[in-house]
């Protein structure tokens, strides 16, 4: 309730006490030395030990436990990008639920808390429009959805009655559950064990890569990724090297073709003797 009280959101609430738990369960939670000595020496990101640093701050303010709050640098981290057709894998390996978060993740570069955050009332069914508000201090924003995607969202709604009250995406502890769930079922079966190095966020990174690299437009992917400061954006300037054996190729010769592979992701090429090229990253 303090937290609450204090403008925090739900779901700074829920991580918080989450992290707190995972403290508890390992050291005494009122000895702020030792909490100290726990979150440094955890074999995690320093993006997480600061999670934890700031969920107890939280704590020893509440509680009126002195303690110097340790400062961690931030860690330049490169996105590792995973191949399309191992991101598909996983989404075909989910229910209708997840796959359809995590294609939402895929293709509009969405946090999983924005999803959750989503209610019937911020999405056009007819015409296949979502808006999302945004979180971690990001802008709110408004997609056209894909006709599949859109097939997939309407399906999903119909089938289990989804009403203006009801929560329609999974919580973000919920989307990682599952994402992991596929991924290692993946692995178990095709023992590559490159599944396993897929994050959830992986998804929403390969969107700004993808986005960045057919456009070349920094403005447009700091909007569409929903970041407010553009050097959060310059993340994705890195360069991607695409070996010929990463593309599908395509050849189209009408407008209807051209459309099912645009809906498809192919992206259109050339032309040559009046026959349309189209590749997509395998």
């Amino acid at each position: 309730m303090w937290l609450k009280r204090n403008g925090r959101s739900e779901s700074t609430i829920k991580s918080t006490g989450f992290k707190l738990r995972f403290i508890a369960k390992n050291i005494d939670l009122d000895n702020p030395d030792i909490v100290k000595d726990f979150i440094s020496e955890l074999r995690s990101r320093v993006s997480y030990k600061t999670q934890l640093v700031n969920a107890y701050s939280r704590y020893a303010r509440y509680f009126g436990i002195s303690w110097t709050k340790p400062k961690y640098r931030t860690e330049e981290y490169l996105f590792k990008m995973p191949t399309e057709e191992r991101i598909d894998s996983i989404i075909a390996n989910c229910h209708l639920k997840h796959a359809l978060e995590f294609t939402l993740m895929k293709e509009h570069g969405f946090r999983p808390i924005e999803l959750h955050r989503t209610i019937l009332e911020d999405i056009d069914l007819d015409r296949g429009i979502m808006s999302v508000r945004g979180a971690k201090n990001g802008r709110g924003r408004t997609v056209q959805l894909k006709q599949n995607t859109h097939a997939m969202l309407k399906t999903y709604i119909h089938k289990h009655n989804i009403t203006l009250d009801d929560v329609i995406f999974s919580s973000p502890r919920g989307m990682s559950k599952a994402f992991q769930r596929a991924k290692k079922a993946l692995y178990e079966k095709l023992g590559d064990p490159e599944y396993l190095k897929i994050r959830l966020y992986d998804l929403r990174h390969f969107y700004g890569t993808m986005l960045y690299y057919q456009t070349k437009d920094l403005i447009h992917v700091m909007n569409m990724m929903g970041h407010r400061n553009i050097m959060t954006t310059m993340r994705y300037l890195h360069v991607i090297d695409f070996r010929e054996d990463q593309w599908t190729c395509k050849t189209a010769q009408n407008i209807d073709e051209c459309s099912v592979l645009i809906e498809a992701g192919f992206e259109y090429i050339t032309e040559m003797n009046q026959i349309k090229l189209f590749r997509k990253r395998k």
